[in-house]
């Protein structure tokens, strides 16, 4: 069995903890260990697929390892374990402390595997994807931005806000929850729609199937941020579109915990006095 490991490379605990995940694995498997991010823009930017070089990849880190892992593993079609770093890591598994307890089922792949739906984002002639959300806005941070949407051909034009985020179920617990989003369950397959700070009474986060196509265009140059990581430069007037990708990402499952016991326990949900 060929696994992958990604490590943050700016994270000394985690090139702390390599060894030990290393040697537990080794005897029984092949590792290969991505501690680089020289090329950043290709890990974004969708060009082609990779060749397959290994059969599971392991996020080592939090959150954020996470989601740049989970593009290495779109592109390589290949199932996703989250191991936690004493982070937040609500996207993660299981904590580094567990890892030798489960280590067996891994290798004998005695795992679930949960899919996750990714967006695509067409700019110019650029294509990329997101595992969280797309972040869209203007440059200038001083003025509000005019925002136009369109939703599947129908427009809607000059919502004035700070921008908009275009996330996948995944990401409903991200940027998109602090902005007043709705919480999706990641195994349903949509895309939501929120505005930042709107000055509207009128307009309420959308949620939409992800075979819609979601086009945004802004009137001053701007951003499009991916997964809260990488910009890309974004052109006034043009349009960026939007749309759910016919490929999943595959998070394993090894624990059987649901997704609203991780939000009691993240994020305190449902909790009572």
């Amino acid at each position: 069995m060929r696994i992958g490991i990604k490590v943050n490379p700016l994270n000394p605990f985690s090139l702390e903890v390599l060894p030990h995940i290393r040697s537990i694995l080794e005897p029984e498997s092949e590792i290969q260990v991505y501690d680089s991010d020289a090329n950043i823009e290709e890990m974004y930017v969708w060009k082609m697929q990779r060749q397959k070089e290994v059969d599971l990849l392991i996020s080592l880190g939090g959150d954020g390892t996470m989601l740049t892992s989970g593009r290495f593993a779109f592109q390589q079609e290949v199932p996703l374990l989250g191991v936690n770093l004493k982070r937040f890591g609500f996207l993660t598994e299981i904590t580094y402390e567990e890892f030798p307890r489960w280590a067996p089922m891994i290798l004998q792949q005695k795992y679930a595997l949960e899919p996750r739906c990714v967006l695509e984002a067409q700019i110019g002639e650029k294509s990329c994807i997101c595992i969280n959300d797309f972040v869209i806005r203007e440059i200038e941070p001083i003025k509000t931005s005019h925002i136009s949407l369109n939703l599947d051909g129908e427009e809607f034009s000059d919502l004035p806000a700070d921008g908009v985020i275009v996330a996948t179920p995944t990401g409903s617990t991200a940027y998109t929850l602090s902005v007043g989003g709705p919480i999706v369950h990641p195994q349903i397959r949509g895309i939501t729609v929120s505005l930042i700070a709107p000055h509207l009474l009128t307009f309420r986060p959308l949620v939409m199937p992800t075979y819609c196509k979601v086009g945004v265009r802004i009137h001053r140059p701007g951003s499009i941020i991916i997964d809260g990581q990488y910009a890309l430069p974004l052109k006034p007037e043009k349009i960026t579109m939007i749309t759910g990708s016919k490929q999943t990402i595959s998070i394993v499952r090894l624990k059987g915990t649901t997704f609203y016991y991780t939000l009691q326990k993240k994020f305190q949900w449902g909790t009572g006095r």
